[in-house]
Formats: structure tokens, sequence, C-alpha cells
């Protein structure tokens, strides 16, 4: 594998790292007993998920793209 695809991989793996942590914030939230604190961490943490899923999806999107090069 080059460099390239290697280095797309990585990143991938840290936006999934992301994502987990991302959850543990939004069960940290819930357990918040302030009802405006906790619907503002809930927001937070849903728009954060909502961009990390788009970044992967556009990261996978290239890997298979560089792969498909690679094999050409």
């Amino acid at each position: 594998m080059n460099a390239e695809l290697l280095k797309l991989m990585r990143e991938d793996e840290e936006i999934h790292r992301d994502v987990n942590m991302n959850r543990r914030y939004l069960e940290a939230a819930k357990k918040v007993g302030d009802d405006e604190l906790k619907s503002l961490l809930t927001e937070l943490a849903l728009e954060e998920e909502k961009h990390q899923k788009r970044k992967i999806r556009l990261l996978r999107k290239t890997i298979n793209k560089v792969k498909k090069l690679n094999l050409t």
C-alpha cells in the first residue's frame, strides 16, 4: 500500500475513536442533573457526531478511489 492510502486509513481510525468518545459524552450528558446543561451537551454531541459521519463518508470515498488507482 502506498503512503497516501495508509495516511487516509489512519485518519479514518482517528475519526472512529472520536466517534466513540462522542458517544461517551452523550452518556455523560444524560447523567447531568441540570436540564439546560444536559440539553446543551446533548446538542453539542449530536452536532459533532453529524460532522464525524460526514468526514467518515468522504474519507471512505477517497480511500476507495486511491485503492482503485493503485489497482489500475
